[in-house]
């Protein structure tokens, strides 16, 4: 018979920081995105009432003020969480907004390109000079002016 002795390990009494960190990623989420489940106000300190909407808001300032004192790159999973869930909230004033600017785009792209080829043509034209002197008979005159006036039709 033979016994098997097995050891567990004691836990470690004090956390790792990223083990808090990833904790921190998934609450900061939830937090930003409760405004889209449309959950009853949170009490703050069980007394307090705000709503999810400011809550989201709140946590999103308090996050950028502590990564601009306390450096970004600590809070660089929260700020990434939190801008995707934003992204996802805003998705579709985000969308609209893209659209809208590539089609700028493209209309400038297109108003340059005849640009080019209205500049390219005007370059091809000719100054004719015409000699003010070479008057024509009087009855073409009246012929061409009862058609201007819509009074004839042209031949």
């Amino acid at each position: 018979m033979s016994a098997e002795v097995l050891a567990f390990r004691s836990p470690d009494p004090t956390p790792n920081r990223e083990d808090l960190l990833g904790a921190l990623v998934d609450l900061h989420s939830l937090i930003t995105i409760d405004p889209v489940m449309g959950a009853s106000p949170v009490r703050i300190y069980f007394v307090l009432p705000i709503s999810g909407f400011w809550l989201a808001w709140l946590t999103i300032a308090i996050t950028v003020v502590l990564a601009v004192y306390s450096g970004w790159e600590g809070y660089l999973p929260e700020l990434f969480a939190e801008g995707s869930i934003l992204a996802w909230l805003f998705r579709r004033s985000l969308l609209a907004r893209w659209t809208a600017a590539r089609a700028g785009l493209q209309a400038r792209r297109l108003q340059a390109r005849r640009a080019k080829q209205r500049a390219r043509s005007m370059a091809s034209l000719h100054l004719v000079e015409t000699h003010e002197d070479d008057d024509l008979p009087p009855e073409i005159e009246g012929q061409l002016r009862d058609i201007f006036k819509g009074k004839t039709k042209p031949r």
